[in-house]
């Protein structure tokens, strides 16, 4: 059988109930094609064919994920085809959503501020055609893809083995415990309070697989990306859904957001005060790991 054709099989996507989130990954990899077939792989798992790859290249795509899952209890064979070797043209793109949010939009607006911190940390993509060519959003080149009811993070870069794969799983598991118990509109601050805090999770979790120095600098430049993306998510073709637009009736009445089953999902990235693009782009200026992707998020926000 080998290979699939591309997106040819259905996702498995467990049920779950209302609050949890669930990841599932696209593994992307240069070589190792001939070592597998796809009716070797667990349920739930498609060993694929993608067109962006070499021809012994081949695309992993994982079942949906709990945010509680221990991914280390995954079969031989899925370790030894995520170790296979990566290239700059593989991609590590994640699915995410969490159960009681309708659609994509309130995905992303639940996990605008996890998202936030995965473009730092994976900004390098900003210059791959793949996730850098249109605004947030509907479309496959979108750094933040709607589809199908939730999202499509495509800002991670291939993954090199199994070991980073369980640590995206943990990390986006961590901040989406942070989300979720983060008072209306605060999730941010908090986000932004563990950055500063060596002895948090979320700090110990980053320490794993990046530098001391350049966490500290994901702190400093936290906010003017967290702030880009909430100005972004004002272009949604929704206006009922922007947070302008929920701000101002937050204004004029008792906050009252589209009903999403009384979990708050819409409340994650609701500021107290706007944020202007001038602090956001001098924010993106300052900052050295950043400022060499200012035009990128200017066209994020413009």
């Amino acid at each position: 059988m080998g290979k699939l054709s591309y997106r040819s099989a259905p996702r498995l996507v467990p049920s779950v109930p209302k609050g949890v989130a669930l990841f599932g990954f696209e593994v992307e990899k240069a070589a190792g094609e001939s070592n597998y077939d796809h009716a070797d792989f667990p349920t739930g798992f498609c060993f694929e064919n993608d067109g962006s790859l070499p021809n012994d290249g081949f695309e992993l795509v994982t079942p949906a994920f709990r945010e509680d899952e221990d991914l280390s209890s995954l079969p031989k064979i899925v370790v030894d085809a995520v170790n296979e070797p990566v290239s700059a043209a593989c991609g590590g793109h994640i699915h995410m959503s969490i159960h009681g949010a309708t659609t994509s939009e309130e995905n992303f607006n639940f996990f605008l501020p996890a998202i936030a911190l995965g473009i730092i940390i994976f900004r390098k993509r900003f210059t791959q055609r793949y996730c850098s060519s249109e605004r947030i959003g509907y479309g496959r080149s979108s750094p933040v893809n709607f589809t199908g009811g939730h999202i499509e993070f495509r800002f991670p870069p291939g993954v090199k083995d199994f070991e980073a794969l369980k640590w995206r799983h943990r990390l986006f598991a961590e901040l989406t415990a942070l989300l979720k118990g983060a008072e209306r509109g605060k999730a941010g601050d908090v986000i932004l309070k563990q950055l500063e805090s060596p002895e948090s999770k979320l700090y110990s979790i980053l320490l794993e697989r990046i530098d001391k120095d350049m966490v500290d600098e994901y702190a400093f430049v936290y906010p003017s990306v967290h702030d880009a993306l909430v100005l972004a998510e004002d272009r949604l073709p929704h206006p009922w859904f922007s947070t302008s637009s929920m701000l101002e009736a937050a204004r004029q009445s008792p906050p009252a957001p589209r009903s999403t089953g009384g979990f708050g999902l819409l409340s994650q990235a609701v500021l107290l005060a706007r944020p202007s693009a001038e602090k956001v782009l001098s924010g993106i200026k300052s900052s050295p790991i950043m400022k060499d992707y200012e035009e990128k998020i200017k066209f994020l926000i413009s």
